[in-house]
C-alpha cells in the first residue's frame, strides 16, 4: 500500500520538505493540512527560502508578521527599513519568530526616522547569536546602552552603532571583545581637528580586542604622533589588514607619505592593504618612490585593492610583491583622476605575482579602455588564478561584442576549479 508523506513521522515529512524548491512549495504544503504546519516550521530552519531576508518599506505590517510567523525560524539575515512605531512592532515580531537564531540584522532607518534605544535593546536580547550588527542611526544613545549590547549578545564581531562624532574604536568598541575590525573614522573631516583623538580609549579598546585584525583608518588622521601612539598597543602584532580611508563627507584628504610608510612598517604581519594611492599623497614624495617604499615596508603583502594607482606603481608593487589577490577598480571621474591602463595586463601577467595570483576582481567604468579583452589576457597570463569577479556596466549595455572573451574566460576557469562571478559577467551566454 502507498505511503503518503503525511503517512510519516513529522521529522521524516520535515526533512522531506527541506528539498523543496522555494516558498511557494513550502507554503502549498502548509495549507495541504494541519500537521503540515510543524512540518514546514521544521524544515525551514534548514531551507534556503528565507534565509536571507530583505523586508523594505513597502512592505506592510501585517505581511512582515505573517512571513516571520511562517519563515521566520530559518531566517540567519535579516535586512530592513524601520523607523516608524508600527513597523517596528512588526519588525520585534519578526525577530522574535527566529527563536533567537538569527546571525546578521541590519537596520537602514530612513533619514527622519530611528529606531530607539529600547527597540534596539529588545531585538538584541532576542538575537544572543547575533555576530554582525548595523543600526547606524538610534539617537540619544548612551555608553551605557553600549554595555547592555555587548551583554544581549556576547558573540558580536562586526558592529555599527552611532558614535555621536567620535570613531568606534574611541566609543563603543571596547565594549565588544570579539571584534575583528577596528575602526578610525569619524563622521566628517574636521572632527579630526576639533576633537582631540581619544587614545587612552583606543588604547582600552586595543587591549579588549583580542581578536581584531583589520584596522580601517582616515588618512587625515595618520600623523606621526598617531602612529606612533597606536604601535604602542597591542595592534601592532595582531593586524594583518590595513585599510586607509577617507571621512565621510571630504573630497581632498590626503596622506603624509613618511607617516604613512612609519604606519605600515610597524605592522610586520600586514598581508592586505587598501590604499593609500597616488592622489591621495601630499607632493613630498614621488608615487613612485612611494610605491618602492612601500613595498619594502610590508614584504608580506598578499591583497592589493587598487585605485587611484598609474601603470608603473602598480609595476612595482606586482613584482617586489607575491599577491594572491588584487582588486582593480578602474575608474576616471576626470583628467586629474589616475588609472591603470590595458597595459597593465601585460605588467601583471609578467610579473612575479603572475604566478602566485589566485583570486582577482576587476571593476570598471571604462567601456573604450577596458573589457573583456582585457579580462581574458589576465585569465590567460595568471596560470593559478581561480576566482575571478567581473564588472563593467558601460561595456555590456552599449552593446560591445565581449561575450566570446566572457565565455573563453569562464570556460579556463572552470577548468582549473574556478568561476568567473559579476552581475555582468554572468548576462554573457552559455551559463554553466
Amino acid at each position: 500500500m502507498a505511503t503518503g508523506l503525511t503517512d510519516l513521522p513529522v521529522e521524516l515529512q520535515a526533512r522531506v520538505a527541506e528539498f523543496l524548491p522555494g516558498k511557494a512549495e513550502l507554503l502549498a504544503l502548509r495549507c495541504s493540512a494541519g500537521s503540515c504546519k510543524q512540518v514546514v516550521t521544521r524544515a525551514v530552519k534548514h531551507h534556503d527560502v528565507y534565509k536571507r531576508f530583505y523586508a523594505r518599506n513597502s512592505l506592510q505590517n501585517a505581511a512582515l508578521v505573517a512571513i516571520g510567523r511562517v519563515f521566520g525560524a530559518g531566517c540567519r539575515y535579516l535586512n530592513t527599513v524601520s523607523g516608524f512605531p508600527a513597523v517596528t512592532t512588526a519588525l520585534e515580531s519578526f525577530v522574535l519568530s527566529t527563536g533567537g537564531l538569527l546571525n546578521q540584522l541590519s537596520i537602514e532607518p530612513p533619514r527622519d526616522n530611528h529606531i530607539t534605544p529600547d527597540t534596539l535593546l529588545i531585538l538584541c536580547r532576542a538575537c544572543p547569536l547575533l555576530k554582525n550588527l548595523y543600526v547606524p542611526r538610534v539617537p540619544n544613545i548612551q555608553p551605557t546602552h553600549f554595555v547592555a549590547v555587548s551583554q544581549a549578545c556576547p558573540l558580536l564581531e562586526y558592529v555599527v552603532l552611532p558614535t555621536g562624532g567620535l570613531s568606534p574604536a574611541e566609543t563603543y568598541a571596547r565594549q565588544f571583545p570579539r571584534l575583528r575590525e577596528l575602526k578610525f573614522v569619524r563622521e566628517w573631516d574636521s572632527q579630526i581637528h576639533e576633537m582631540p583623538i581619544c587614545f587612552d580609549v583606543i588604547a582600552v579598546a586595543a587591549e579588549t580586542c583580542v581578536h581584531v585584525t583589520r584596522v580601517v583608518i582616515p588618512r587625515a588622521a595618520v600623523t606621526p604622533d598617531f602612529v606612533a601612539r597606536l604601535l604602542e598597543t597591542p595592534l601592532r602584532d595582531r593586524v594583518t589588514s590595513l585599510c586607509f580611508t577617507n571621512f565621510f563627507g571630504s573630497f581632498s584628504p590626503q596622506l603624509w607619505p613618511e607617516a604613512g610608510l612609519q604606519l605600515v612598517r610597524g605592522f610586520p604581519n600586514l598581508r592586505e592593504l587598501a590604499g593609500p594611492f597616488e592622489n591621495a599623497l601630499i607632493p613630498r614624495m614621488a608615487p613612485t618612490e612611494f610605491f618602492e617604499q612601500l613595498a619594502l615596508a610590508a614584504p608580506m603583502l598578499r591583497r592589493l585593492s587598487a585605485v587611484d594607482i598609474d601603470d608603473e606603481c602598480m609595476r612595482i608593487i606586482c613584482n617586489r610583491c607575491q599577491l594572491e589577490e588584487i582588486n582593480l577598480f578602474i575608474t576616471r571621474r576626470d583628467q586629474s583622476d589616475l588609472c591603470v591602463t590595458p597595459a597593465v595586463v601585460d605588467i601583471i601577467v609578467k610579473s612575479s605575482s603572475a604566478a602566485s595570483l589566485r583570486k582577482a576582481t576587476v571593476s570598471s567604468t571604462l567601456a573604450a579602455e577596458w573589457g573583456a579583452a582585457e579580462l581574458l589576457g589576465i585569465v590567460q597570463g595568471c596560470p593559478n588564478l581561480k576566482q575571478v569577479g567581473y564588472y563593467n556596466r558601460r561595456e555590456l549595455s552599449s552593446g560591445s561584442v565581449c561575450s566570446a572573451n566572457i565565455v573563453s574566460a569562464r570556460r579556463l576557469l572552470k577548468s582549473r576549479g574556478g568561476t568567473l562571478e559579476g552581475s555582468y559577467a554572468s548576462k554573457c551566454p552559455p551559463f554553466f
